[in-house]
């Protein structure tokens, strides 16, 4: 797993809340080896992400989770 962030501040005019922002990925090596079960499992989480919103204060537009193929 290799994650890239940084922390950033967005702007809510009267206050900013402190979020995150970055890239996270996932690479199964070798893939000969990888149980096809864990596999959808994987891929079922990575696509109900971008609905359920994750992380802090998802009702105000934080917490976006966008898959990237």
């Amino acid at each position: 797993m290799t994650v890239r962030s940084k922390s950033q501040r967005h702007n809510f005019g009267k206050h900013t809340e402190l979020g995150w922002v970055g890239t996270c990925s996932c690479v199964f090596y070798p893939e000969d080896l990888l149980d096809e079960r864990l596999l959808r499992i994987v891929n079922c989480l990575a696509n109900f992400a971008f609905y359920c919103g994750t992380g802090y204060k998802t009702t105000m537009g934080m917490g976006q989770t966008r898959r990237v193929d």
